[in-house]
């Protein structure tokens, strides 16, 4: 009898583990993205936990976003050849974010509370 009550404590604890997973918090996403002084693109997603998606934007550039089973994530920026300009944790990003774009350079600026005064210099 004492040899099945480990094993039954072993399967209690593995049944709770999707619970758990399950439980995650989505992930928020509020960016923006400005290409060479254009006009801003912005973007308001929630994702749940172990979900991605990618939003392509007019200007070619692509935003992937990746919601981890944590409720933590990832975004990451994109040019037209799928080459990676920036990639971020979602805890950076949890707050609304801006990537500005000049020549092909990335800058990542969070907390954004208004687009309108990024630039490029």
């Amino acid at each position: 009898m004492t040899r099945q009550v480990p094993a039954i404590v072993v399967l209690t604890a593995l049944a709770a583990l999707p619970a758990c997973a399950a439980e995650a918090d989505p992930v928020d996403f509020d960016g923006r993205v400005i290409r060479d002084d254009g006009a801003a693109t912005r973007f308001r997603l929630t994702l749940p936990a172990g979900e991605s998606t990618g939003v392509l934007l007019d200007s070619g550039l692509r935003v992937d976003l990746v919601a981890a089973d944590d409720g933590t994530g990832t975004v990451r920026l994109l040019d037209e050849a799928g080459r990676r300009l920036h990639e971020t944790d979602a805890d950076a990003a949890r707050a609304p974010f801006a990537y500005l774009v000049c020549g092909g350079e990335a800058r990542f600026v969070s907390p954004v509370a208004d687009a309108a005064g990024l630039r490029c210099e």
